[in-house]
């Protein structure tokens, strides 16, 4: 029974609260209380639009912004995992592993000569399959690689491979977008209250690794993002003549790793590869707090990679648009610059750095 509590004042002026039913009062005081009601949701509503106004006021419009408002309307916030894979074939033969193939491979795609396939296989000593600076310009090119066991699908030993994707549709986050989330604006909120969290890049790039491998392993038998792997993007991101950079990322609590992830930069674009978690409610503070920290640098947009629903929809809760394959890389070259690692700095974007940290305060 839905009750209310009612103020009474003595004779004195002291006041006295006590609790009756609803149906219970008279018709004057329910008038009264849902006249109440509707001056707080009044004064509420003022306030967010005054909020709002004061904000446009204050801030410039963020880059972008317009390219995300044609963008957003163009492209959906989900597909289907069916829809997803229906869309190509499989696998390409393997191609030698070189960097001029990687360019060619992706010019052919985008003609439509190869657009039937999402994977396409390398062939070639280890040394070259598992070049870091082939790996910087697969990355550079759009394809988002992953490892496959060719010895375990031969019926042998395991030997674990690159296998390089452009796929036929991918997840991208821009701003205008995250900001209106409301799974983002929630998280924002709660996070406000809770402090301490420390958001850290490439502070503990192996101990990242390493928290990330136990939580893979334990939640799915296996890690695509192999020590390999890892140490292959770890000397690509060493290497100043290319335009890539290895993130590491890491969400503190004190001294405590609570989640993660591991990615790279290749111009004005973060790529999201793999995450963990080790705290439930910490995997969306990271994925926010990440949010935040990207655009506060000036990256143009944050790709996240696959896309399909139900299985990935929290990147739907984030915000982002499924965009066909030739749309992203379109938009990924309008933002990476050359591969050759630029000479002067870019303006309005200044790129993360190793062992750089922010408080979570500071990006809300």
């Amino acid at each position: 029974k839905a009750t209310v509590s009612v103020l009474n004042w003595t004779r004195s002026g002291c006041r006295m609260v006590s609790k009756r039913a609803f149906a219970e009062l008279s018709p004057e005081e329910k008038a009264a209380i849902h006249e109440r009601q509707c001056a707080k949701k009044r004064a509420k509503k003022g306030k967010a639009a005054a909020a709002g106004a004061a904000a446009v006021h204050a801030e410039p419009a963020r880059a972008g912004d317009a390219e995300a408002e044609t963008e957003g309307a163009k492209y959906p916030t989900s597909i289907t995992q069916e829809e997803y894979f229906a869309a190509t074939k499989g696998a390409f033969p393997p191609f030698p592993a070189e960097e001029e193939m990687a360019e060619r491979i992706v010019g052919l795609v985008v003609s439509g000569r190869l657009k039937d396939f999402s994977y396409y296989p390398m062939k070639g000593p280890p040394e070259a399959v598992w070049s870091s600076r082939l790996f910087a310009r697969l990355a550079y090119e759009g394809f988002f690689v992953i490892t496959h066991d060719l010895g375990a699908e031969q019926g042998g030993e395991s030997q674990i491979i690159p296998l390089p994707e452009l796929q036929p549709y991918y997840s991208a986050i821009c701003w205008p977008w995250f900001h209106a989330a409301k799974h983002v604006k929630k998280t924002r909120r709660r996070l406000a209250q809770c402090g301490g969290y420390r958001l850290c890049n490439n502070a503990a790039p192996d101990a990242t690794w390493a928290a990330l491998d136990a939580y893979q392993i334990e939640r799915h038998g296996s890690n695509w993002l192999t020590w390999k792997y890892f140490d292959t993007i770890k000397k690509a991101s060493a290497d100043p003549s290319v335009n890539f950079a290895m993130n590491a990322i890491g969400l503190y609590d004190g001294d405590e790793l609570v989640a993660g992830e591991i990615g790279f930069t290749v111009g004005r674009i973060y790529t999201s590869l793999s995450g963990f978690i080790a705290r439930p409610e910490a995997g969306h503070a990271q994925l926010v707090a990440l949010g935040l920290w990207l655009e506060r640098r000036g990256y143009a947009f944050w790709s996240m990679g696959h896309c399909y629903s139900p299985a990935l929809d929290y990147k739907r809760h984030m915000g982002h648009r499924v965009y066909p394959r030739t749309a992203f890389l379109e938009k990924l070259a309008r933002h990476r610059g050359e591969f050759a690692a630029p000479a002067a700095p870019i303006k309005g974007f200044a790129p993360l750095q190793d062992g750089e940290a922010a408080d979570l305060a500071s990006l809300l």
